[in-house]
């Protein structure tokens, strides 16, 4: 299921005219646009629980034919999901992450846009029980890299907990030796960070990009997603062999953003 309290559902053609009245200050092309017509198309031509077996294949002169692929795929899964906050479709926030690969020469990776646009499926979409079996898809129907940034890019179960009449949110980590810890969101994130190769890096950070743009009416994610790069910054020694030029240049544009939209430096 999708995460709670996050995301709200609308009909199809409720959100795509939503999206076509909005388009230009959502930031879509004029060929986004139109892909995103395509995509409905298909999508009443065989229903949902089909698409698995009927993915669109690329045209034969396709850029980036694994991207063009898991698009199709990741529309399906996600297109009657609204952000509440924003009232965007779900799907919006993840082109935003897509094209911010776009952007660097590092990002134009036919593996990395895949798993960019599908970095959020499993996590959203399946039960955690099935999980390993839709990874199997993946690697069957793209390739094994985009199942392994699909893996890095997703956040175990959670379980909730009370402390003083406040609901927290505990996230299941997995340590070097097997064991399981326990820990709160952002520190986490900051355990995630730590065990992602250069390119699932690179797709989280486009991530927090994207999820910053979005979260003009608050700051809580904004503040955690600072914190994130801080730690990024503060363990060079950890993260040397997996950042390059363009992972320095998108960091510097977050803190902008930070610093810009919420006076956060």
């Amino acid at each position: 299921m999708p995460r709670k309290g996050t995301v709200i559902f609308m009909d199809l053609k409720e959100i795509l005219k939503h999206i076509e009245q909005n388009r230009k200050n959502i930031g879509l092309s004029e060929e986004e646009m139109n892909k995103l017509w395509v995509a409905a198309d298909d999508l009443r031509k065989f229903e949902k629980e089909r698409t698995d077996k009927n993915l669109r294949e690329p045209p034969e002169d396709a850029k980036y034919p694994l991207a063009w692929k898991a698009y199709y795929k990741a529309f399906a899964e996600h297109y009657e999901a609204v952000r509440e906050t924003t009232r965007l479709p779900y799907f919006v926030h993840l082109l935003g992450v897509q094209r911010t690969l776009l952007q660097y020469k590092f990002g134009r990776n036919d593996t990395m846009l895949a798993a960019a646009i599908l970095h959020d499926w499993i996590e959203d979409n399946v039960d955690p029980e099935k999980w390993d079996a839709t990874l199997s898809w993946v690697v069957n129907e793209l390739n094994k890299e985009v199942a392994d940034l699909i893996k890095a890019l997703t956040n175990e179960p959670t379980q909730k907990i009370d402390i003083d009449e406040k609901e927290i949110k505990l996230y299941f980590a997995k340590q070097e030796d097997g064991s399981i810890k326990l820990m709160v969101k952002a520190d986490y994130i900051n355990h995630k960070l730590c065990h992602m190769d250069d390119k699932a890096l690179f797709i989280k950070l486009a991530d927090f990009q994207d999820n910053i743009i979005e979260s003009k009416n608050e700051r809580e994610s904004p503040i955690r997603i600072w914190g994130h790069i801080k730690f990024i910054e503060d363990n060079a020694e950890i993260f040397k062999d997996k950042i390059n030029p363009d992972h320095i240049t998108l960091m510097g544009n977050i803190k902008r953003i930070l610093k810009d939209i919420y006076g956060i430096d």
